[in-house]
C-alpha cells in the first residue's frame, strides 16, 4: 500500500533518516512497515519491522441496545455519552435483557446493600460486566459484597521473566488478534493484576477467555539462580462466572482507563456488549 526510496547521507551516531506520516485514512486491518538500508556497493547494512493496525470508524461502533451503569463512573458514561448510546442507572426496574456496566465497588458512595441487590438481579438472569479491575494485592473474598467467589489478587507485570496474557479465539475478542499471547496491539490494555484460584461453590463452568501463565522465580524457599524457578502457575484476567441463572463477565483488562484514547479498548467494550445482548 505504500513504498518509499530515498538517498540518504548516512551519519555516524544517532539520527533520524526518515520522518513520514502514512496515509492510513482508508487502511484497515493489520499493517507491517519494512526498512531496509544498502549501501553504494549493495551491501545491506541494516533493516527492521515492525507492526501495526489500523481502526476505520465503522470497526467502532457500538449496537445499540439496553444498558444500565451500576456505578457513575464519569470516564464510562462520558464515553457513552460522546457515542451516543444511551443509558439508565441500574435499579429495581431493570429488565432482564439489559447489560449492566459495573465500574465501581463498595465505598462510602456505593453501599453494598446495592451490590446485594446486582447480584440479585444476575441470579435471577441478568448479567452484569465487571470493568474495573482488582489491583489490591491479597485475597478477594465471598464475603466481599460486590463478588459471590473468593479468589487471589496476584501481580501479572512481568519485567525481566514473562507473563504472557494469553487470548483465546472469542467473540469478545472479534476483529482482534486471538489465539496466542497479547502483544505490542494489546499493550495498553493488558492487565497487571490477575485472579488466581477463583472458586465459586466448585469448578468454574467456562475457562478463562484471557489468561495469564507464569512461574515464581522467588518461592516460598527463595530458591533462584542453579536451585530454578518456583512453581508455576495461571490466572483469569477474562472470565465468565455463571451465578445463577445469570453471568458475570470479571475483567482484569484496563478497558476503563483507556475508553477514547486506545481503539483497542472501545473495541473490546463494544464486541461485550454486542456479545451479551445476543444472548
Amino acid at each position: 500500500v505504500f513504498e518509499e526510496q530515498s538517498a540518504l547521507s548516512y551519519p555516524t551516531g544517532v539520527a533520524s533518516l526518515l520522518r513520514t506520516r502514512l496515509p492510513t485514512q482508508k487502511w484497515q486491518g493489520e499493517h507491517q512497515v519494512r526498512v531496509v538500508i544498502i549501501d553504494n556497493a549493495g551491501t545491506t547494512v541494516a533493516k527492521n519491522n515492525f507492526g501495526f493496525h489500523v481502526f476505520q470508524p465503522k470497526q467502532l461502533k457500538f449496537k445499540r441496545g439496553k444498558l444500565s451503569l451500576f456505578t457513575r463512573d464519569s470516564t464510562l458514561s462520558n464515553f457513552l455519552r460522546d457515542k451516543g448510546i444511551d443509558w439508565t442507572r441500574f435499579g429495581p426496574t431493570t429488565s432482564l435483557s439489559e447489560v449492566v456496566l459495573v465500574s465501581a465497588y463498595p465505598s462510602s458512595t456505593t453501599a453494598s446493600q446495592s451490590f446485594e441487590e446486582l447480584l440479585a438481579f444476575v441470579e435471577r438472569g441478568g448479567t452484569a460486566i465487571y470493568l474495573k479491575p482488582q489491583e489490591k494485592q491479597g485475597m478477594v473474598d465471598a464475603d466481599h459484597a460486590a463478588f459471590p467467589f473468593t479468589a487471589r489478587v496476584h501481580p501479572s507485570r512481568g519485567l525481566w521473566t514473562c507473563m504472557p496474557h494469553l487470548v483465546h479465539d472469542h467473540p469478545i475478542f472479534t476483529g482482534l488478534p486471538t489465539g496466542g499471547p497479547m502483544r505490542d496491539l494489546y499493550e495498553n490494555i493488558w492487565p497487571v493484576h490477575t485472579l488466581r484460584d477463583i472458586n465459586l461453590e466448585g469448578a468454574l463452568a467456562e475457562l478463562p477467555i484471557v489468561g495469564t501463565v507464569a512461574f515464581d522465580w522467588f518461592s516460598r524457599e527463595h530458591k533462584f539462580h542453579y536451585s530454578g524457578p518456583g512453581d508455576s502457575w495461571w490466572g483469569s484476567d477474562l472470565l465468565v462466572i455463571p451465578y445463577g441463572k445469570g453471568k458475570l463477565l470479571v475483567s482484569q483488562l484496563r478497558i476503563l482507563e483507556n475508553l477514547g484514547v486506545d481503539p483497542v479498548a472501545d473495541k473490546i467494550l463494544a464486541n461485550m456488549l454486542d456479545h451479551f445482548h445476543k444472548r
